[in-house]
């Protein structure tokens, strides 16, 4: 019989044994190293020219999670000088290699800085331990004062992903140098720690080392003063070209809007003036040979009012007036036009393009069904128009708005060539004037307001999303981007303001411009004034409607018919009674008793309706102060150099 002792010694001793395997089994596990930055060695050599040359040893573990296929590197070169003057830096880079072998890398640019991405998208990186020398060359890195020269650098950057388990830097100076003091700050951006140890090993050389790790998003910073006079000051030349490097933000954009500017002035003052006018006065009838539609043409040089749709109408009331067409109006868009049969001798060629047409499809009605058509006819009579004049009046002198435009955008593409304005920044800028275009399409196809003031709202709106988005997304970091944009915008509408105005007018087309100015001078004169004219012609309905179609091209109808109606009225018109009616019209809203209403609204009417007819379009989708580290306003992050890293 086994004993009670027995079983209980039994029991404790598996007891044991099986604790003893679990044990066993927990140090059998493979142990899972981190992500880490094993040691971080920078040899730093300062020239007299205020560059350095500086040698990164960074020796990694890679397990795969965040370092994939290698490390980047993030290396700032826009900082903040002395008095707050921005200092850019070029970053060169030297040598990369991986285990002591050449490596493939990229360098990136940043808002503020490069990134060097080493590896290759193609090849993963072999578990383990990997050492990575970067060797580049950075200008203007040691700063000189009043008192000493010094050397203020971020020696590994404060925004690592991973910690920092060693790191050390080694700063040598010229030969001729003699350093006067040392101070180190270590931590998180901003800290003024000194964890870390510093020595003098030379007369020109310091050394560097953390004295405990440093965590993720901290850094160590050095600061070297030596004897002034050790670094040479750059000569007026460099010193013009620095500036204009630092300050690119604000030269590129500035230099943009002057250039865009002076060329199209310069080609407006050549070529964009008319002749000058010669003496205007009163005419009481319209340059001989010209069509209601041609004058307006002129007159607006090209120009057209409502997209057309003024001179169109200008055109199929004068085909009316001569007894051609009828006008139907059916409410207050809905237009039937008919030919009455009458065949013409001879018609102006814009004319000519309307009749042929409505010939062809009388009756037309200004909906849907024909609307294409009307489109279409619309810009067969502007064609003709413009072949009608030739530049014999006036030249629109599009290669000059051309060449500015080609000056506007290679501007804007030396910008992102040079790296003054990001690709990225700038689409998501062009995004941003979407709404500026559709307004100015807008206005351009209703003329409700005057270009300028389009050009005006419009790019308050695109600036007031363009604030709100880049807030939104994050960018609002980007150096000089508020200033970018809104010199794109005055130059953009710079191009459109001289664009539009380029036109000139020919002597001839200047002489044609007298006689049309002086016909409207008359069409527009109250009656009161009218008794100063002397020989002029009698008003009758033959008189009246057939200069109707020039007033409505010029913009002048309603002055015109209230002269008609007034001289109506006093029974001063020897074909007519009092109650005039147009026998080439027919509509429900006219009637005598208030004749320049109705006559108004006949010819605004036809415009309406034109215009009612067209299809629809479719739619688719530093951080430093610039005082000295060497002194009391130094911190870890601050001086040159820094930024950060990580895998990929």
């Amino acid at each position: 019989m086994i004993s009670k002792v027995s079983m209980r010694k039994v029991a404790i001793t598996l007891c044991l044994a099986i604790v003893t395997l679990m044990l066993s089994g927990m140090v059998a596990l493979p142990v899972v190293a981190e992500e880490a930055i094993e040691r971080f060695e920078v040899d730093i050599t300062v020239k007299p020219d205020s560059s350095v040359e500086i040698t990164e040893t960074i020796r990694v573990n890679a397990e795969g999670e965040q370092i994939q296929r290698g490390i980047f590197r993030d290396i700032p070169t826009v900082l903040s000088g002395e008095g707050r003057r921005r200092v850019r830096q070029t970053l060169d880079v030297l040598s990369v290699k991986r285990d002591g072998e050449r490596e493939s890398y990229t360098v990136d640019a940043l808002s503020t800085g490069k990134r060097i991405r080493i590896g290759r998208a193609s090849a993963t990186l072999p578990h383990g331990t990997h050492t990575y020398e970067i060797r580049y060359r950075i200008n203007r890195a040691a700063r000189m004062f009043q008192e000493h020269d010094e050397l203020y650098w971020n020696v590994t950057g404060n925004f690592w992903v991973f910690p920092i388990l060693e790191a050390s830097a080694l700063v040598t100076l010229p030969a001729d140098a003699e350093i006067r003091e040392l101070d180190v700050f270590t931590g998180r951006h901003g800290a003024t720690e000194k964890a870390a140890h510093m020595e003098q090993l030379k007369d020109n050389v310091a050394r560097f080392d953390i004295t405990q790790p440093l965590a993720v998003k901290e850094g160590m910073t050095v600061a070297v003063s030596f004897e002034k006079g050790t670094l040479r000051s750059p000569d007026v030349a460099h010193e013009m070209l620095y500036w204009l490097l630092d300050y690119r933000e604000v030269v590129g954009p500035t230099a943009l809007l002057l250039v865009v500017f002076l060329y199209f002035f310069c080609a407006w003052y050549r070529v964009g003036r008319s002749p000058a006018k010669g003496t205007i006065i009163p005419r009481f009838y319209p340059p001989a040979g010209f069509s209601p539609a041609l004058i307006h043409f002129v007159y607006y040089k090209g120009r057209w009012e409502k997209d057309g749709w003024t001179a169109f109408s200008a055109a199929l009331v004068s085909l009316a007036v001569k007894g051609l067409v009828t006008l139907d109006q059916e409410g207050k868009k809905a237009m039937t036009i008919e030919t009455t049969g009458k065949v013409p001798n001879s018609l102006p060629p814009g004319e000519r393009v309307v009749f042929d047409f409505l010939r062809e499809k009388s009756p037309v009605t200004t909906d849907a069904k024909h609307g294409g058509a009307i489109q279409r006819t619309k810009s067969r009579f502007i064609s003709a128009l413009k072949n009608e004049n030739r530049s014999v009046f006036f030249t629109s002198n599009w290669g000059y708005t051309l060449f500015g435009l080609a000056l506007f955008v290679v501007s804007i593409l030396q910008m992102l060539y040079f790296n003054v304005l990001e690709f990225g920044v700038f689409i998501f800028m062009l995004l941003s004037c979407i709404p500026l275009l559709l307004l100015l399409l807008v206005m351009k196809w209703a003329r409700r307001k005057p270009l300028v003031v389009s050009l005006v709202v419009g790019a308050i709106v695109a600036m007031a999303i363009f604030s709100y988005l880049k807030h939104l997304i994050g960018i609002y970091h980007v150096v000089g981007m508020d200033l970018i944009f809104i010199a794109l915008l005055l130059s953009l509408a710079i191009s459109i303001i001289f664009g539009t105005y380029m036109g000139a007018h020919t002597l001839q087309g200047r002489k044609v411009m007298d006689e049309i100015e002086g016909f409207k001078m008359y069409l527009e004169t109250a009656e009161k004034e009218r008794l100063n004219f002397r020989d002029e012609p009698d008003m009758t309905v033959l008189r009246y409607e057939a200069i109707l179609p020039y007033a409505m091209a010029l913009g002048v109808e309603k002055p015109w018919t209230e002269r008609f109606e007034n001289d109506l009225t006093r029974h001063a018109i020897s074909d007519v009674e009092s109650d005039y009616r147009p026998h080439w019209y027919s509509g429900d809203g006219f009637t005598s008793e208030r004749l320049s209403p109705s006559m108004s609204g006949i010819t605004t009417g036809v415009t309406s309706a034109m215009m009612a007819a067209q299809p629809a379009s479719s739619s688719s989708s530093g951080f430093s102060s610039g005082s000295s580290g060497s002194s009391s306003g130094g911190f870890s992050g601050g001086g040159g150099g820094g930024g950060g890293g990580g895998g990929w």
